[in-house]
């Protein structure tokens, strides 16, 4: 296990990422619960494109180490899972099941909220749309950027769903969280 992850890590260094999946590959088959080959694996396969894979990969990483990752590592893991499910028309709720974990241990993650609300965008439902926006400024502390996600919602409300009065209701409430917004 220690030579193939060394053996990866300098074809890494030449920048020679096939051959470092090869050895990665070799080291992942060898022993499939060691956090440092999981993570440094799954890692070089985002770089190379190769989604599914590496969703494979984060998944047996979760699996295996939840536990001990720290708060922020666990809102990544989540981050990486829900882009590589996004780009799978058929795993469109894994990708929303993603998006939401990591929003659930770090709320006001952007990329997060940004994946998620692109997910819901995708699937077409306005109702699902509007509680994500809802549910996503419920957990935003700071009064400008709440201000600046209500205008958003307005706009939702405005130009999607040509419901004025709500999109009014909520231009009312972002300048009662923040004066100053002119949006």
């Amino acid at each position: 296990l220690w030579l193939y992850t060394r053996l990866a890590t300098l074809h890494l260094l030449f920048e020679q990422k096939e051959e470092a999946k090869l050895f990665y590959q070799k080291a992942y088959q060898y022993e499939p619960r060691d956090r440092e080959v999981l993570q440094d694996y799954a890692a070089l396969l985002f770089s190379l494109e190769l989604t599914q894979e590496a969703a494979h990969v984060l998944r047996n990483l979760l699996l295996y180490h939840k536990q001990t990752l720290t708060k922020e590592h666990l809102v990544k893991v989540y981050i990486h899972l829900g882009e590589a499910y996004a780009g799978q028309e058929e795993s469109l709720e894994q990708a929303r099941a993603a998006f939401e974990k990591a929003l659930m241990y770090s709320p006001e993650d952007k990329r997060a909220g940004e994946g998620l609300l692109q997910i819901v965008s995708t699937m077409q439902n306005p109702k699902e749309i509007i509680e994500v926006r809802e549910k996503m400024i419920r957990n935003i502390e700071d009064p400008h950027h709440r201000s600046q996600a209500l205008v958003a919602l307005g706009k939702d409300w405005q130009e999607r769903f040509h419901e004025v009065e709500l999109a009014v209701d909520n231009y009312e409430l972002a300048l009662t969280e923040w004066p100053e917004n002119r949006e």
